[in-house]
Order: structure tokens, then C-alpha cells, then sequence
């Protein structure tokens, strides 16, 4: 049946809009006032597996003794792979590394807050051995067996044992057991696939048996530092914690958890501006705090 001659069918932008209006007057409306300076953007950071643990003591401080009540949002895994997610763009505002030298490539990036890179922590690196019975650090060398690794090629304490395994015994004879970051080797070993392991002193129980130090010259330092991307560039949230992290209480905490602290420096010529404006970021994360 055709159209009647002098009439245009409604637009289906012209039903839309009736519809609308009709919802209008069919459901309750309700009005909420908002103010855009009490919308508190998440802060996005990203940790080094090693420092996971403290971290969210840290945060847990920085919240009660800050009042600040926003969602601070935390990913974390090998320094390598991180390092990676935030040059190819994630959100992290925050990157807090198991060494320098992934903080010093983003700052050689054009990536990073300028004056931001710091040393919040110094790590140390233990042999765990539940599995097997040892008297000393150098006995390991009599055995043949699997020995937890964090993989050397992106976790800084991956490398680091690698180097303490050389010193041990240049032929390597053990079978290593590679974990994609050091939390994943605490977790073969915790689980008896590898009777040993070497996790950071972080970890574990000093006081336990089955502990063995290791040198610390036996390993390049772990001068674990942290940085403030330019996704922090409009985030004074993200300047606070950042702030707070190098704090006297934030460093008391730090070196309960296990780690040797750098020396306070002075002040660098320039200051870290803190922007006045917010902005929110999208991502993906591992945990939240609200």
C-alpha cells in the first residue's frame, strides 16, 4: 500500500524524541548534584612483584594517615614486563621497579615526570630451601636439582640470581625452574615443584631454618627505584602518594618489610610541580584499594 500523497512519514529521530518524552512523563525523575572537585580520580601503579607485599602496607598508611579515601589501583608483575605496558601507553601513573635501570629507560623515553626518579628501596636477594637440607649456602653446589629462578631476562631479581649461581658454581648443574616474575618463584618453591629457590629477603622469615644469605657482593645491587609517568602529569592524587613514598613513616615500613634503605638526598634543583587539575585514566589492574 503506497504512501498518501502530501504526507512525509515521521523520521525515526522524531520517534526517538517522543519516546523520550513520554519516559519523561511515565518515570520518577531524579536529580543528583554532583562536584566535579569531589570526584577523586583513581591512581594507577604499577609494582615490581618484589615490593607487592609492602606496597599495600604502604597504602593502607598512606590512607588512614592522609584521609584520602580514593581508589588506588595496583598491577604488578616482573619490572620488565611493566616497563613495557607503560611505554606502549597504559594508565600507571606511578612505576615502582625492582631496579634503575628500567626507570632510567623511560626517562631516556621522554616518559617520566622529570626530576621523579628516586631510590625508594635497596633489595636483597636469600636462597630458600625447604626441600632440601643444607648447611651452608655453598652445599647447594653438591646437589642436583631444580632451583626456583625469576626469569633473567625481565625480573631484576632473576638476573640477580643468576649471578649468585654463577659464583656458586660456573657449570650451573642444577635444573632451573623459571618463574615469569618473583612472585611466581616464591610460589614453585612454597609448592615443592623446586626444593630451592632464590626470592627476595622480602619474602620470607628471616628466622626460619631453611633461609640462607646470600652476599651481597655476589650480585649487582638492587637499587629498586620509582617514577612518576606523564600519565601523572594532571594527577596531584598521583604527586601525593608519590610524595608520601619517600616519607620518614613510608620508609619505616620499607625497612620492616625486609629492605635496606637508600640515603636521604637533598633536594633536587628543580621541584616536582604538583598539577592543579585532575584527570582519570582507564586501565586494567590486579587489586584495588578502595
Amino acid at each position: 500500500m503506497g504512501r498518501s500523497p502530501g504526507k512525509r512519514p515521521k523520521s525515526r529521530s522524531t520517534l526517538v524524541i517522543l519516546l523520550l518524552l513520554g519516559g519523561l512523563f511515565s518515570a520518577p525523575v531524579v536529580t543528583t548534584e554532583v562536584n566535579a572537585a569531589e570526584i577523586t580520580p583513581r591512581i594507577y601503579v604499577a609494582s615490581a612483584a618484589n615490593f607487592y607485599a609492602p606496597l599495600k602496607k604502604l597504602i593502607a598508611d598512606y590512607q588512614r594517615t592522609q584521609d584520602d579515601t580514593g581508589e588506588i589501583l595496583i598491577s604488578t608483575g616482573s619490572s620488565g614486563s611493566l616497563y613495557r605496558q607503560i611505554k606502549h601507553g597504559s594508565p600507571h601513573q606511578i612505576f615502582l621497579s625492582a631496579d634503575s635501570y628500567y626507570p632510567e629507560q623511560l626517562e631516556l623515553d621522554q616518559l617520566i615526570i622529570p626530576n621523579s626518579r628516586r631510590t625508594y628501596a635497596i633489595g636483597e636477594l636469600l636462597l630458600w630451601h625447604p626441600g632440601v637440607e643444607l648447611n651452608s649456602l655453598q652445599q647447594l653446589s653438591d646437589f642436583d636439582l631444580n632451583v626456583a629462578i625469576a626469569n633473567p631476562k625481565i625480573a631484576p631479581y632473576g638476573k640477580a640470581a643468576r649471578q649468585v649461581l654463577k659464583k656458586l658454581n660456573p657449570a650451573m648443574p642444577w635444573r632451573l625452574i623459571i618463574g615469569a616474575s618473583i612472585a611466581q618463584t616464591h610460589q614453585f618453591v612454597h609448592s615443592g615443584n623446586a626444593p630451592a629457590g632464590l626470592i627476595s629477603r622480602s619474602q620470607i622469615d628471616l628466622n626460619r631454618n631453611d633461609v640462607k644469605p646470600i652476599p651481597n657482593n655476589w650480585y649487582d645491587p638492587l637499587i629498586q627505584q620509582m617514577i612518576l609517568t606523564l600519565k601523572a602529569e594532571h594527577h596531584p592524587q598521583a604527586h601525593k602518594l608519590f610524595a608520601y613514598l619517600s616519607s620518614e613513616p613510608a620508609r619505616r615500613i620499607i625497612e620492616e618489610s625486609g629492605y635496606l634503605l637508600p640515603e636521604i638526598s637533598a633536594p633536587s634543583s628543580e621541584s616536582i610541580a604538583i598539577p592543579s587539575d585532575t584527570m582519570a585514566r582507564d586501565g586494567m589492574v590486579q587489586d584495588s584499594h578502595p
